[in-house]
């Protein structure tokens, strides 16, 4: 025991050179938790100590590597959101426990035992000060009758997107950029492909995700969303071949996920997105783009035969595509979405004289529904613009906009930066300006759909954000320091030395050459 408390005293996660935990110490810690687990399944509170154990082991991961726990924590919504059902289940509660139990043991480790400072930019003490509102109106949620467990859960899942600050800290080198965005690139392509198979099981709700409220919603859209976006960043912006075929296939998984997603406002967010990164890079993004991806639909109509028409025929996509875009031109007859405006009318009827604060996290609107004449309770509703007005009020959605604006502030001053940084080559730039206009649309495009199916609150876009605004803050701090005490950071070989470290950001496995 001396030797742990002496090894947590001495570590120093951010250099990482904890000293690994001894066999002993490792065997022992096998042994207490399989004893736990055994007693706990005795008394039949299987799924506690589960959460308990790998709690604790999320604790050893942190202390041992935090950017191990990172990687895991990113990682774990792969199996979390593949086979979710409608309860709530022993992995959920083991990911939440290594994500969160991690993430409080980083920020104790780091203030109280090294008491090392934290880098703070505008966008993060908004964020900061919006999870610090959200506490201090529990108290007013529960007088309201909210659910207790339903506001931790909903708390938890704000508390995605503050993976940022460690992310932020921790990732300072080119690989551990790498190994944070590759890992959540490798997670949101795996699930875009298993939505493209459930399509051909004629399952249109096979995959869920745990929502806010005790509430399951359907599919994890918003990161098949994201791969479609990144997929058409890297893609236009590669120019090694092998390299650009790997992020053609990831463009083409997306945009068929998100073509099979059938939400209407999935595609606008699309059309929203790519234009969004063709903005803030300008004219070289617009031309390569418009021949990358007649290459990509070429590509796409050439290998449908021999590929996708046995996994999707032709004729039940046809038939299902053209009777939504058939929709759209009725779109304000739709049932869903009148009742939606019904739904966000009582919302706001119910805030009475809330309006500054807000009624807190997880209190319920009562509304009737029109597409099934029954009358609903629930604490999260579709548009999410009136859901965030009743629970955080006027001053919680200015700081909301506000974080989300000042790291889209923050990415175009970056990508102003990289427009006239010296000593590096074109097509690294290139990246690197097409990497940040990535990130912004990723931001950008939260506001878009959230118009008909609220993401403001869920723990996929919470889980995004945290690496787009985490690396956004690194990548910052790496360029100010590197350029501001390079020993030759007056010279072009200075800059481009130091420069050199935040390149590929969302770029998995491509060496980019020395600038």
């Amino acid at each position: 025991m001396s030797r742990v408390l002496q090894h947590i005293l001495s570590a120093d996660t951010a250099f990482e050179t904890d000293t690994p935990l001894s066999p002993k110490e490792a065997v022992g810690f096998l042994l207490v938790s399989g004893g736990i687990l055994a007693v706990a399944f005795l008394m039949k509170l299987e799924l506690f100590a589960m959460i308990a154990v790998f709690g604790v082991l999320g604790i050893m991961i942190v202390l041992r590597s935090p950017m191990t726990w990172l990687v895991l924590s990113l990682a774990g919504f792969l199996p979390v959101m593949w086979e979710l059902t409608e309860e709530f289940t022993v992995l959920e509660g083991a990911h939440a426990a290594l994500m969160y139990g991690g993430l409080l043991w980083w920020f104790f480790h780091r203030l109280v035992i090294t008491r090392e400072p934290l880098r703070w930019s505008l966008g993060g003490i908004l964020i900061s000060a919006l999870t610090l509102q959200m506490i201090a109106m529990i108290p007013l949620s529960l007088g309201y009758g909210a659910d207790p467990i339903m506001i931790i859960r909903e708390l938890t899942v704000h508390a995605t997107t503050l993976l940022f600050i460690p992310i932020a800290h921790e990732a300072d080198t080119r690989l551990k950029k790498k190994l944070i965005a590759g890992t959540l690139i490798a997670v949101i392509l795996l699930l875009s492909l298993k939505n493209i198979w459930m399509y051909q099981q004629k399952v249109m709700e096979a995959v869920y995700f745990w929502q806010v409220g005790a509430r399951r919603a359907t599919e994890s859209f918003y990161f098949i969303l994201v791969t479609m976006i990144v997929g058409a960043a890297m893609m236009v912006s590669s120019w090694r071949v092998t390299s650009w075929l790997f992020w053609v296939g990831v463009f083409v998984a997306g945009t068929g996920a998100v073509i099979l997603s059938f939400f209407r406002t999935l595609w606008l967010g699309a059309f929203f997105a790519i234009p969004m990164i063709a903005f803030v890079v300008r004219g070289r993004f617009w031309k390569r783009s418009l021949s990358y991806l007649s290459i990509a639909a070429f590509v796409v109509v050439s290998l449908y035969p021999i590929v996708l028409q046995d996994v999707i025929p032709i004729d039940v996509m046809w038939r299902s595509l053209s009777s939504r875009f058939e929709s759209i031109g009725s779109y304000s007859q739709d049932i869903s979405v009148r009742n939606r405006d019904v739904e966000s009318m009582a919302v706001l009827e119910d805030i009475g004289g809330n309006w500054v604060l807000g009624k807190g996290l997880s209190t319920e609107i009562v509304f009737f529904k029109i597409a099934t004449w029954q009358t609903i309770k629930t604490t999260w509703t579709h548009n999410g613009y009136p859901w965030l007005l009743n629970h955080i009020g006027i001053l919680g959605l200015l700081l909301f906009v506000g974080a989300y604006g000042a790291y889209i502030r923050l990415g175009l001053r970056i990508n102003q930066r990289l427009k006239t940084l010296e000593g590096i080559e074109e097509h690294i730039r290139f990246r690197w300006r097409s990497i940040i206009g990535c990130g912004i649309a990723l931001i950008g495009v939260i506001f878009v759909i959230s118009y008909t199916n609220n993401t403001f609150l869920s723990r996929e876009a919470g889980a995004t954000l945290a690496v787009v605004f985490g690396l956004f803050d690194a990548w910052k701090h790496e360029l100010s320091v590197g350029l501001g005490t390079g020993a030759d950071s007056g010279s072009s070989q200075g800059v481009a030395a130091a420069a050199a470290t935040p390149a590929g950001q969302l770029s998995a496995g491509n060496q980019e050459p020395s600038a």
